[in-house]
């Protein structure tokens, strides 16, 4: 299979490079039907992106192509793009992997968290049409901690407001549950005893 490789250096050093499934002939054909090849080159890579990092914290794991059992990268449409980076950031002490003018895709654990600029979300769902960032919560995502109390207070300094807890879950949880700037909701959690 063919590819397009896209060479990259962030301002912390990071070399990342992008390579997309896309073959030359795909590229050109996005090209031929006008589109910008900056443009093209985003859109193939939102569809085939794998993020090869060197002397970055974050690494991806091993994959196993064959399985649909392989998180890679969960995208979050965001209003205020520059306000999302400044939040996980601060409060995940998360760095970039790569960003540019409408996203930024930082690494958690073993999986890539793409902050992309809602405008751009509806080219990656349609015919579906993107739910406003005030319609509620519309998803939840958990990070597992040693000790909820310690996060929460950490969080709290960082200027955080829990939206809940912590609780002792009946499930063997103590949880609690915080906001980003656009309302994905982020639950932190800890193995209680039975």
């Amino acid at each position: 299979m063919g590819g397009y490789d896209t060479h990259l250096t962030q301002a912390r050093g990071t070399r990342a490079t992008i390579r997309t499934a896309a073959t030359p002939e795909e590229i050109e054909h996005l090209r031929a039907e006008g589109a910008p090849v900056k443009k093209a080159i985003r859109f193939l890579i939102s569809k085939y992106v794998t993020i090869f990092c060197q002397n970055a914290a974050w690494q991806p794991g091993p994959v196993d192509m064959n399985s649909l059992n392989n998180l890679e990268c969960v995208t979050l449409f965001v209003d205020d793009l520059a306000r999302a980076r400044a939040f996980y950031e601060a409060v995940f002490d998360a760095r970039p992997i790569y960003s540019d003018a409408v996203c930024s895709v930082i690494g958690l654990g073993g999986v890539m968290v793409n902050l992309l600029q809602e405008m751009e979300a509806p080219q990656l769902v349609q015919p579906v049409v993107p739910a406003a960032s005030n319609a509620g919560p519309r998803i939840l995502m958990t990070i597992r901690v040693a000790d909820v109390d310690e996060a929460c207070a950490r969080l709290r300094q960082s200027g955080v407001e829990l939206v809940n807890g912590p609780i002792d879950r009946p499930w063997g949880r103590r949880t609690a549950a915080f906001a980003d700037p656009s309302g994905h909701i982020w639950e932190i959690a800890q193995e209680i005893a039975s």
